[in-house]
């Protein structure tokens, strides 16, 4: 099964590294897409529906309460904030997970 993935990215140069890891791997549809403007955020993710939201924790309104307060409805939509200050991976309101190479995030993922 092929999951929608919606990809958000801030740095371009991390953005490169995240977005190549995710493009090759196996059963993901990938969607990537700036993350700006919050309005058009919240529309692109209604347009596309994804299964999975993959973003940089340096989005500066990506925060618990923003995503709480956007998609705590969405309760199959899973929510992956990648910290590259911290090498790790948190996944919204569930677990956090240290990364040590690309392929760990492609392991949370599926």
């Amino acid at each position: 099964m092929v999951k929608q993935v919606l990809f958000l990215h801030s740095e371009q140069i991390v953005a490169m590294g995240i977005e190549s890891q995710l493009k090759n791997a196996e059963g993901l549809n990938l969607k990537t897409i700036p993350a700006g403007d919050e309005q058009a955020i919240i529309e692109e993710i209604q347009r596309h529906r994804p299964e999975i939201i993959v973003a940089n924790s340096n989005t500066h309104f990506l925060t618990n309460p923003w995503l709480e307060k956007h998609f705590k409805a969405s309760s199959q939509l899973q929510i992956i904030v990648v910290q590259t200050e911290k090498n790790s991976i948190q996944v919204f309101h569930k677990k956090e997970y240290v990364i040590t190479k690309g392929s760990d995030l492609i392991a949370v993922i599926q």
